[in-house]
């Protein structure tokens, strides 16, 4: 009998037992004009998977903007959205996270998905007698931004193209709000150094809506959601410009310097983003020239350069008419700094202290460089001569520390920027006191009620005091209620805002305009106070951006 089962078993087919099928899903939904509500068709909308190598679908809105994704595998899916007309949105499921999940078998309503109609701004660009530019005119939009941890303004380019060959352009796709208009021309589209020099000494230089030469003497061009603002016409304006010339020189080995990026950079003057090749030169054999300069006073600096010769430097140069020549830029391996962090008992602090510098020679030039910290001490090098402010950040520790002092040699820098020079430097004398106050707190409506805020600030209630970054801070209130430690002594105040830009909250000039909708505060050594802050509302907050746009 045992032989017979064996030989049975022996013969018989393999039966494993089957996974059970799964039962694929679906997803509906209706994709209409986030300001009329109607429905959008032909609206392309993508459902794309969690991790790596996820399920990914593509489908098509109807006549009536409905859309179905039909045979979804289960999981988790984000959602996005586009159509020529419309501005693209991303994870845009009107589901709570944004975020889909779909079981097997499942009939998923992925509710209402809106798009924001695209503004565009159209015109024409010509030369001083209305006739177009010969080799395309680049045209371009630009807004401004605010860097998250400095606060630094930049105006930055939204969008750009090319003019046809009757100087006519169309810049779409563009959000609501302020535009700064701008153009420049030349004989390619290639680069942005081979503009069209015009007699020699003159050039047609970038030129803003309606016909100025800079940003703070030109006309923002506001933007609503779906508007064409067109006849957006502009002259490109014929300045005389000077060339600078001169040679740069590594002052530790008497060589002459090769292949090193410099800047061109107006002294006092807000960064542009992104830096036209007119203020850019590399220096080949020891020699450089910056050909096409409009009258100013400006900074030539050599940032660290990441190459091999790592050398940096700067140079003051005032451009009235007459060009420039025999100029020589010294550059050499730049200033080192050493940061001493102790305790305001003695000893020295715990390991987790750095510090960074940043240029206090005016946002147009924005210079840095932060420390490694492996221990109570921090090191930095390769700083271009000039002013900076000093940065510091307590990492594990920065909950109950606050910087007390900071001497930079004997200059007392602990509200004033240092002064570097070239090599070796004084060292940098931090004095962290263990005694840092908190300020918690909640947000509250018009109502009394307890609400979420995007971003909290607290900051120095002085204008003088509000640009030292390390003295703001910022937090998120979620849940209503947030909570600031590791604060200095001081006057401060506390603003909450429903939706914004925390690099615009490290502006002073942004705060100063909300001022009277904030909390003030005094803080002593060791303070645990709890405050109320009233919530700003998202279209006064965006009222007050605008304003500094």
């Amino acid at each position: 009998m045992t032989r017979t089962i064996l030989a049975f078993l022996a013969f018989s087919p393999l039966i494993l037992p089957q996974a059970p099928a799964v039962t694929p899903a679906r997803v509906e939904g209706r994709l209409v004009d986030a300001g009329t509500g109607e429905g959008i068709r032909k609206g392309w909308l993508t459902l794309r998977g969690a991790g790596a190598g996820a399920a990914g679908y593509t489908t098509v809105s109807d006549a009536n903007g409905n859309f179905v994704f039909e045979d979804v595998d289960p999981g988790r899916y984000s959602l996005s959205a586009e159509h020529a007309a419309y501005l693209r949105s991303n994870n845009v499921s009107g589901n709570a996270g944004g975020q889909i999940n779909v079981g097997a078998g499942e009939i998923v309503k992925a509710g209402r998905v809106a798009l924001t109609a695209q503004g565009v701004i159209s015109g024409r660009v010509t030369d001083e007698g209305g006739d177009p530019l010969p080799g395309g005119v680049q045209v371009q939009v630009s807004r401004w931004r605010w860097d998250a941890q400095t606060g630094v303004r930049t105006l930055t380019q939204s969008k750009q193209t090319t003019a046809d060959d009757q100087g006519n352009f169309r810049l779409s796709g563009l959000a609501a709000g302020n535009y700064f208009l701008s153009a420049y021309g030349g004989r390619t589209t290639a680069a942005f150094d081979d503009r069209t020099v015009m007699h020699g000494a003159e050039a047609y230089t970038t030129t803003y809506y309606p016909g100025a030469s800079a940003p703070d003497a030109a006309t923002p061009i506001t933007v609503a959601a779906g508007s064409e603002i067109a006849n957006m016409n502009l002259s490109l304006r014929k300045v005389r410009v000077s060339r600078i010339r001169g040679t740069a020189r590594d002052i530790s080995s008497g060589e002459t310097a090769n292949q090193i990026a410099l800047h061109l950079v107006p002294q006092g003057a807000y960064p542009i983003s992104p830096v036209t090749n007119d203020a850019v030169a590399v220096v080949q054999n020891g020699v450089f020239e910056f050909p096409r300069v409009m009258a100013g006073n400006y900074t030539i600096v050599a940032p660290d350069n990441a190459g091999s010769a790592h050398l940096v430097g700067r140079y003051d140069v005032a451009v009235a008419e007459a060009d420039i020549s025999g100029i020589l830029l010294p550059l050499g391996p730049g200033a080192a700094v050493e940061g001493r962090f102790k305790m305001d008992s003695g000893e020295a602090a715990s390991a987790g202290f750095v510090f960074a510098l940043r240029s206090a020679d005016g946002a147009g030039l924005n210079l840095a460089s932060k420390s490694d910290a492996t221990d109570a001490t921090a090191r930095a090098s390769g700083i271009p001569p000039g002013r900076y402010w000093v940065d510091i950040r307590a990492g594990a520790r920065a909950d109950s520390t606050y910087v007390k002092s900071i001497h930079f040699g004997e200059a007392d820098a602990t509200l004033k920027p240092v002064d570097l020079g070239s090599g070796a430097q004084p060292a940098l004398e931090v004095l962290i006191s263990p005694n840092a106050g908190t300020v918690s707190g909640t947000v509250r409506n018009d109502k009394g009620d307890a609400v979420a805020a995007s971003q909290v600030v607290l900051a120095p209630a002085s204008r003088e005091l509000g640009g030292i970054q390390r003295l703001v801070k910022i937090v998120a209130a979620s849940q209503g209620t947030f909570r600031f430690s590791g604060v200095a002594p001081g006057d401060y105040l506390a603003l909450a805002l429903e939706a914004g830009d925390a690099g615009a909250l490290r502006d002073p000039a942004f705060r100063e305009a909300l001022a009277d909708q904030g909390t003030k505060v005094t803080v002593q050594e060791g303070s645990m106070l709890t405050i109320d802050v009233p919530l700003i509302p998202e279209s006064i907050g965006a009222a007050a951006l605008a304003k500094l746009q």
